[in-house]
């Protein structure tokens, strides 16, 4: 990476796994709905979510996710509960 001062960057790339790595929510949605998601690139993923949860028949599945990860929010900032949640 070259900043506009001309310096580069010190920290090495770390190869495109990283880049996979830091999208943690779209990999666990597509997890919940079963949709593949190694080696597939973000935007691809984000338009096979959208098109999941746009098909009717899928419409209780999505209501099912949006509730639970409602809940889960729920539980971790409650201050007691949130310490029995388990981080990937």
């Amino acid at each position: 990476f070259q900043a506009e001062d001309g310096i580069r960057d010190s920290v090495a790339s770390r190869g495109l796994g990283d880049v996979y790595k830091r999208q943690p929510m779209l990999r666990h949605i597509a997890g919940f709905y079963e949709i593949p998601y190694n080696r597939i690139k973000k935007n691809d993923l984000i338009y096979s979510i959208i098109e999941f949860e746009s098909n009717l028949d899928n419409k209780e599945t999505v209501e099912n996710r949006k509730r639970l990860w409602y809940y889960m929010e729920e539980i971790k900032s409650n201050k007691y509960l949130s310490k029995y949640i388990l981080s990937i």
